[in-house]
């Protein structure tokens, strides 16, 4: 996970499907 160097920060959380070797973003299964 990068970012822009003055680009804001922020947290977000994610859910590892090894099935697929990535990541995905938990906020979308809510």
């Amino acid at each position: 996970i990068s970012k822009q160097r003055s680009g804001p920060t922020g947290v977000v959380k994610l859910v590892w499907q090894p099935d697929y070797t990535r990541f995905r973003n938990i906020s979308h299964e809510q």
